[in-house]
């Protein structure tokens, strides 16, 4: 994962504070400790069903949290792949 660009990309095309980038990132890398992995073929409702599996414990809004980070680093790849 490119940081810098991921957390351009977050600031610039999807409008978020650097804090709330910062925070993104933080989720992507909880996700991927667990072994979730994102490329632009993973299909987004996979992506959820593997958060509900290997976050059952955490609470809704943490999954919530981690289900749309995953999603916008999906998004990420899949604007970097078509550029």
């Amino acid at each position: 994962m490119s940081e810098g660009g991921l957390r351009l990309w977050l600031t610039e095309e999807a409008r978020l504070t650097k804090d709330s980038a910062c925070d993104v990132l933080s989720r992507i890398k909880r996700a991927q400790a667990k072994g979730i992995e994102v490329d632009p073929a993973t299909h987004e409702a996979l992506l959820k069903a593997q958060v509900d599996i290997q976050f059952e414990g955490c609470s809704t809004v943490i999954r919530s949290q981690i289900k749309r980070a995953l999603c916008l680093y999906r998004q990420f790849l899949t604007s970097a792949v078509g550029a």
